[in-house]
């Protein structure tokens, strides 16, 4: 099975925003990193979509040799 790969703009964006909830309410950091995490195991699933919608955010990735990078 592929696997998502973040990449470095990626990490950093994904670690402000897990900041920015956790700040405001850490249950919701914990289930949004739960929801993000499942959905980019469907995304290595379905490596033909680009871009997928995850609440008001929206995941960007490209294929890499056998998994998938999120940009």
């Amino acid at each position: 099975m592929k696997q998502c790969i973040f990449s470095p703009r990626a990490r950093r964006g994904f670690i402000e925003t897990l900041d920015y909830f956790g700040e405001i309410d850490p249950d919701d950091a914990l289930d949004f990193v739960t929801r993000l995490q499942l959905m980019c195991d469907h995304l290595a699933e379905m490596p033909g979509m680009r871009s997928f919608p995850v609440e008001k955010y929206i995941i960007f990735y490209r294929l890499a040799k056998d998994d998938i990078e999120i940009v």
